[in-house]
């Protein structure tokens, strides 16, 4: 648990920074997140995602975002 929504997002960001540098592990590859929707719960959760290092591809109405190959 955080004490705040800053502290979290810190802690994403640094999690992407590792990614990063490091890539993901072959067996979770390509990790793809599906959000559906436009309210709060999508809204937030897309918020977050994007401080991963990722490739959003857009959808009719989705957002798709993915870590593809391991390592950008």
């Amino acid at each position: 648990m955080y004490s705040s929504v800053a502290a979290a997002k810190s802690a994403v960001i640094s999690a992407g920074e590792e990614i990063e540098s490091l890539g993901l592990p072959s067996e979770i590859c390509p990790l793809v997140f599906v959000l559906t929707g436009s309210g709060n719960a999508s809204s937030g959760a897309q918020e977050i995602l994007k401080l991963l290092p990722s490739t959003y591809f857009c959808g009719s109405k989705q957002t798709f975002g993915a870590i593809r190959d391991g390592k950008y």
